[in-house]
Formats: C-alpha cells, sequence, structure tokens
C-alpha cells in the first residue's frame, strides 16, 4: 500500500501538472496553506508569477524557474568579485 501512494506522489514529465492551486504550490514549496497565502503577495513583488487569470492557477515552471533564480541555482555558479590585490605579508 505504501508503495502505491507513492507511486501516485512520484510525477513524471508526462503526468506532471502544469498549473497548479496555491495549495499545491504551498506543498511544493514546503510550507503551509495559510504560511503561503501571506508569502505569496510579498513574493509577487519581488517577481513571483501571480496566478494566470483566465485559469485562476500558477503556471508551476514559471513559478519553480523564479525560485531557482532567486536562489541562483538556475545554472549558474556564483562568482565572487576581486576586491584587490592579496597582501599575504
Amino acid at each position: 500500500m505504501a508503495s502505491e501512494a507513492l507511486q501516485q506522489s512520484v510525477e513524471t514529465p508526462t503526468t506532471a501538472k502544469l498549473y497548479l492551486f496555491e495549495i499545491e504550490v504551498a506543498q511544493r514549496v514546503g510550507v503551509s496553506e495559510k504560511a503561503w497565502r501571506r508569502l505569496a503577495p510579498v513574493l509577487e513583488r519581488d517577481g513571483l508569477p501571480r496566478k494566470d487569470a483566465l485559469i485562476g492557477k500558477r503556471y508551476w515552471p514559471a513559478v519553480r524557474a523564479w525560485l531557482d533564480r532567486r536562489h541562483m541555482t538556475h545554472g549558474t555558479i556564483p562568482t565572487s568579485a576581486q576586491d584587490g590585490e592579496e597582501n599575504w605579508g
């Protein structure tokens, strides 16, 4: 039975939903629905994709890409800035 539940929760590219309800976004982000409803408007001011006006849900790939960019994990490696010549002596 546990394996059936696990199989149902695992999404493949062909079964993954593109548009998610707010509770589903909250679950994927790892916060409660109540916390997400407080966080979402704040994050939207920073560029979090809003709910699609026609569908009424968030487009998950755009949300995921925004989160990845926010945390610089989308194929980029942060580099340190040069601050001048080293003086070891």
